[in-house]
């Protein structure tokens, strides 16, 4: 769904800017890209934009390497938040992460190995680590200078490229079963629900003081795709 509504007319002017700017392949180059990345939205003059949406991930978690993990979930998406919100007028950050993020984690996680010699891939999503470095991204969050921010934390994804055709075949027979923070989500309805969520919150009035942080997980979030189709 394609946003019209003025709030979210300049939003595709930050999705152009952040294609035209090189991903960084190493945390080393994370504050270049910053720097890049406030530079393209200062050519493409968004000064009229009051929210950002950012759905980044590796993708394919139980695949990539803990650094990996962490540029593409974590340092990315948070330099390029930092660098909207010093170049424009952004009041809401709508964030993508998933089901148990915790920066709290971080304590539990296992030695390197541990979980592979079990036949377990330490980055896998659900993980200790994998859910350690979403919360930290919601937490860097947080930080930024906006009136709210809201955290999407859905389960196994529906639509997605990265989600196995049998597991999607199956999803909606076990939704019933699982509790309501396992749940799937189509991708299509998580995404209207991710503007339509924002809309009200820029309507809500400006308030001083912290940030307003809404975590959308589990009956919360369910009850978000209600009317949908």
């Amino acid at each position: 769904m394609v946003p019209k509504s003025p709030p979210f007319s300049p939003l595709f002017t930050l999705l152009i800017a952040q294609c035209i700017v090189d991903m960084p392949q190493t945390s080393a180059g994370i504050d270049d890209f910053q720097k890049a990345t406030a530079a393209a939205l200062a050519v493409h003059k968004t000064s009229k934009q009051q929210a950002v949406f950012i759905a980044m991930g590796v993708g394919a978690p139980s695949k990539s390497s803990s650094d990996q993990l962490e540029l593409v979930d974590v340092l990315i998406p948070s330099a390029f938040a930092t660098a909207v919100c010093a170049t424009a007028t952004v009041k809401h950050i709508s964030l993508l992460t998933a089901v148990n993020a915790n920066a709290a984690s971080d304590a539990k996680l296992p030695e390197p190995g541990f979980l592979n010699t079990l036949g377990m891939p330490t980055t896998g999503a659900g993980g200790p680590l994998y859910n350690f470095q979403k919360g930290r991204v919601e937490r860097n969050m947080t930080s930024l200078p906006v009136s709210s921010c809201a955290f999407f934390r859905p389960g196994a994804l529906v639509g997605s490229p990265n989600t196995p055709g049998w597991l999607e075949a199956i999803l909606p027979t076990l939704d019933w079963i699982l509790p309501a923070k396992f749940a799937s989500s189509d991708v299509r309805k998580l995404g209207r629900a991710m503007v339509e969520h924002a809309e009200k919150e820029l309507e809500e009035e400006d308030e001083e003081g912290a940030t307003r942080t809404v975590v959308l997980e589990g009956a919360r979030l369910q009850e978000c795709y209600e009317g949908m189709v």
